[in-house]
């Protein structure tokens, strides 16, 4: 066990002095030590650190199909899987590990303000870490694993941000993607895409100007949200359900009463579009509005 834990802050010393190491000073800290776990090891959770705003948990053996992520609302949180890490946009005051079996709760320490996230790893001695260093040396590809996945994340976050600033997704033609998918798409249907894990409801022009006819000409308006998932879980449904409440918020905003709409959702399946590539992922993430 004790060699375990010399290990570990050897990797954890590795990852931060890599972080750290160049030429010029960083202006704010890039990893961030800063949270408390409650029963870490059910779930197989190893730490949380903050990377570049972001808040990262480390754990062993995740099953992402049948993990959730709750804020302090017990919403839950969108996240990503690099290697053996989750990425959660944000960072947070508290959250949960929710799983089948167990939930472990994990909590930013007091001294550690959401604002500025400090590094505050333990440093081990000289003595401990070569001791540990000489002990294995799976420990040098441990490092190597370590590094690979944090450029990665660094990358994620990265596009992340970019798709954060980029213009609204067109609409999507109808005529190129309801062939064979499982589902069909009725020519006067208005689709609105998403970005990946989103729930705002951000039409073009076109769409809009579409569903201002709509709001003024139909007697019955059904809205139905969907996914890119091809596997239900909790996240996914809660996903599609919110972007069909969030499209239905857009037309109330139009003026129509929402006696007149009816939502629906699904959190898999239900293509319009082959699911394989980024493209045909986008199309499958939507909200179909129509009306009667």
């Amino acid at each position: 066990m004790k060699l375990k834990k010399l290990k570990l802050a050897f990797v954890t010393c590795s990852i931060a002095a890599m972080m750290a190491a160049c030429s010029t000073p960083a202006p704010t800290a890039v990893i961030g030590f800063n949270y408390e776990i409650d029963n870490a090891k059910a779930n197989g959770i190893v730490q949380v650190f903050d990377l570049s705003g972001n808040t990262v948990v480390q754990v062993r053996g995740l099953n992402p199909k049948k993990t959730q992520f709750l804020d302090a609302k017990n919403t839950p949180i969108a996240f990503k899987v690099v290697g053996e890490n989750v990425v959660l946009s944000g960072m947070f005051s508290s959250f949960t590990v929710s799983t089948a079996t167990a939930a472990s709760r994990v909590v930013r320490k007091p001294t550690a303000p959401l604002s500025e996230p400090v590094v505050a790893a333990a440093q081990p001695t000289t003595e401990q870490v070569s001791a540990a260093a000489n002990t294995d040396a799976a420990i040098v590809a441990e490092i190597a694993r370590m590094r690979k996945e944090l450029s990665e994340l660094k990358a994620i976050l990265a596009a992340a941000s970019a798709s954060d600033a980029a213009p609204s997704a067109p609409a999507v033609a109808v005529a190129e993607v309801g062939a064979g998918q499982g589902a069909t798409v009725e020519p006067s249907m208005v689709i609105v895409s998403f970005a990946n894990n989103s729930r705002q409801f951000n039409p073009g022009q076109e769409q809009r100007e579409r569903l201002l006819a709509l709001s003024q000409n139909a007697e019955h308006i059904s809205v139905r949200g969907f996914t890119d998932s091809e596997f239900a879980t909790r996240g996914s449904v809660a996903l599609a359900k919110a972007r069909a409440e969030a499209a239905k918020r857009y037309l109330v905003s139009m003026g129509v009463s929402p006696t007149k709409i009816v939502v629906g959702f699904d959190g898999a399946g239900k293509f319009i579009a082959e699911n394989r590539s980024p493209a045909g992922r986008a199309a499958n993430r939507r909200v179909e509005i129509g009306g009667s």
